[in-house]
């Protein structure tokens, strides 16, 4: 029989012992904190995978996307998703010869929150076109809940490409610059990125994502925006697209003290470098009484928009389009 040398038995035993004690501990504390969050003692997501319409992307820089040929009810409104697993109808991959296709692609604002999906302003701006020219134009939504520019480039080029669009355009949300913006619904499960769900550990995944939400919160940067428009002018060279940019503006009491106006130049200045039509809703918004502005986004809610507020994104949207086929021919 082999046996250690009494000394490195020791030495062994020392190292073992601690290890052990930290691993007990940690299993202890993993037990108590399941017991909270069972009792509802702690805020930590309970998502049903059954019914979260959000799945975990194959390219963990996308973080999550929306299940295929889904369907689920939000808030009392049904949501369904399509083979391509976004929020809109069936569409064939082939572009159908004489078809304009506009692709839209953004975040919540875009995507609707608490409306019908006909009430948003993809679908909206595809009735009023064929109301002008009957079954020339379809308009697909991409748009998802929380997507910030870096991931909306990996839709662009995963997605939205291989559908031929003859228009693209982009939804700019003021919080499409922000880090933990694109950590969404789903992520809150934890984020991939952690190490906590590949050990099992909703302790441990409690706490690097409190530290991961204050770690990004207050960083924000313009380059995802600008790598965005980049490609965004690149790929209309070369797949032979035009791009719109779409501006919403958070809710304001009043023009003159509306503290995003800067960032809707930066924005604007930006789009004109790389020569985009811009439709910025805050010259329009603007332009309406208190009264009239507030009944565009719901109660208490000073970012998303109402069935009202597509509907004026839509005649806005309409003008510009307007504009760019009469430039077209």
């Amino acid at each position: 029989m082999l046996r250690f040398p009494q000394k490195r038995s020791a030495r062994l035993w020392k190292l073992v012992l601690p290890l052990s004690s930290v691993v007990l501990c940690f299993y202890i504390l993993e037990l108590v904190f399941r017991v909270f969050v069972y009792l509802n003692l702690v805020d930590y997501p309970k998502a049903d995978y059954a019914k979260i319409i959000h799945r975990y992307s194959y390219n963990p820089e996308l973080v999550y996307e929306m299940k295929p040929s889904f369907s689920t009810y939000d808030k009392g409104v049904l949501v369904m998703t399509n083979g391509w697993g976004i929020r809109d109808r069936e569409y064939s991959l082939l572009k159908p010869p004489g078809v304009v296709r506009i692709a839209v692609i953004g975040d919540s604002v875009a995507f609707g929150p608490r409306l019908k999906s006909e009430d948003t302003f993809s679908k909206l701006l595809e009735v009023r076109l064929n109301s002008l020219q009957p079954g020339r134009y379809e308009v697909i939504n991409f748009s998802v809940i929380g997507y910030n520019s870096a991931q909306e480039e990996i839709v662009l080029k995963e997605k939205v490409i291989s559908t031929k669009p003859d228009v693209v355009i982009l939804a700019f949300c003021m919080n499409d610059d922000t880090y933990t913006d694109g950590l969404g619904d789903l992520a809150r499960q934890m984020h991939p990125s952690s190490i906590g769900p590949r050990l099992h550990s909703k302790l441990l995944s409690y706490l690097l994502h409190r530290w991961e939400r204050r770690h990004f919160v207050s960083r924000s940067s313009f380059t995802q925006i600008e790598h965005l428009f980049e490609q965004l002018s690149i790929l209309g060279r070369r797949e032979r697209f035009q791009s719109v940019i779409l501006i919403f503006p958070f809710y304001f009491d009043d023009i003159h003290t509306y503290p995003l106006k800067e960032k809707h130049r930066t924005v604007g200045n930006l789009a004109n470098k790389y020569s985009f039509p811009v439709v910025d809703l805050m010259e329009r918004w603007g332009a309406l009484s208190p009264s009239e502005r507030r009944r565009l986004y719901p109660p208490e809610d000073n970012i998303h928009m109402t069935t009202l507020g597509m509907q004026e994104t839509t005649k806005e949207l309409m003008k510009r389009l307007t504009t760019l086929s009469s430039e077209r021919n």
